[in-house]
């Protein structure tokens, strides 16, 4: 089915500029306000004139994709404006991502079971429509501080689970929270590498801003995966010496485990994370399937 965009050739003229709120490979955001609607926004700032190929088919692409996705769990593309060589996507504003809310509330436990449950009910929305994220990391995730509301944002490298086989290529994405599957440069992946993310941000909010898979070089966090959950074999991992022949771990022959890097979460929890993180990720649960997991039974 085609997806299609609108956009609107209009300027900029009813938004307030009001301060520089973060910058990425891909652009500036600012904070604005919109004068008609009476609100902040948060507005991504992309500068096309260097583009030789036509409009920019990634920049198509998340806007496509944010057009056509409506769910509580996902932020809102308010409007698309061109000027001249300037792109602007305004979206609805939050307060700060979940990076730094980690940092500066330390959630407790009762908040991240709440936090968890949103970032699952916003992928398995993503997935049941035949999206993958593939950027899914603390950054990408926003908070609004009054109601403890999270939202998906930041659609840059999202893609189309029916897109054809060389559109999914092994992006800069961040390292700590990238899919052993994308590490190794597996032939194809899917949606299993958003809950891997997910699960190492799980992992995150309850060593209360530590990451669980910290170094930032493929190899490297190849190997601190190893030492934590184990070396992967054909038995935990089928297939996997079709396009990792010459893995070889530099891991101690012990792995420590989940359990000794994510002490403060009982059992249940463990079981759920445990799931989230397994080296196969044709055996990892799916985000439906974690929403009906019995760490979440007192929210429903």
């Amino acid at each position: 089915m085609q997806r299609e965009c609108a956009f609107t050739l209009l300027k900029m003229d009813k938004y307030e500029l009001k301060k520089e709120i973060g910058s990425g490979q891909f652009g500036i955001v600012y904070q604005y306000y919109d004068h008609e609607e009476q609100r902040d926004v948060a507005v991504k700032v992309i500068q096309i004139f260097n583009e030789f190929d036509g409009f920019p088919s990634r920049i198509l692409r998340e806007i496509s994709i944010l057009r056509e996705l409506n769910h509580n769990g996902i932020v809102k593309l308010l409007d698309v404006i061109i000027d001249g060589c300037t792109l602007y996507l305004v979206f609805e504003f939050l307060d700060c991502d979940l990076a730094d809310f980690i940092m500066e509330e330390k959630p407790d436990l009762n908040l991240i079971k709440r936090i968890m449950y949103e970032i699952l009910s916003g992928l398995c929305y993503l997935h049941s429509n035949k999206v993958i994220h593939r950027d899914f990391c603390p950054s990408n995730i926003l908070v609004d501080k009054k109601t403890l509301k999270v939202k998906i944002a930041d659609f840059g490298l999202a893609r189309y689970i029916d897109e054809p086989a060389e559109a999914y290529t092994h992006t800069e994405c961040t390292y700590e929270y990238t899919a052993p599957e994308q590490l190794l440069r597996a032939p194809t992946y899917s949606t299993p590498v958003d809950i891997w993310a997910a699960g190492c941000i799980f992992a995150e909010m309850v060593r209360e801003g530590q990451q669980l898979f910290w170094n930032n070089r493929e190899l490297c966090s190849i190997a601190h995966i190893e030492r934590i959950l184990g070396v992967p074999d054909e038995t935990t991992w089928p297939h996997l010496s079709c396009f990792a022949p010459t893995l070889h771990s530099v891991a101690s022959s012990t792995p420590q485990g989940l359990k000794s890097q994510v002490e403060r979460l009982d059992s249940v929890g463990l079981d759920l994370l445990s799931k989230m993180l397994l080296w196969d990720p044709n055996q990892r649960i799916t985000a439906y399937e974690a929403l009906q997991h019995r760490y979440f039974c007192d929210l429903l």
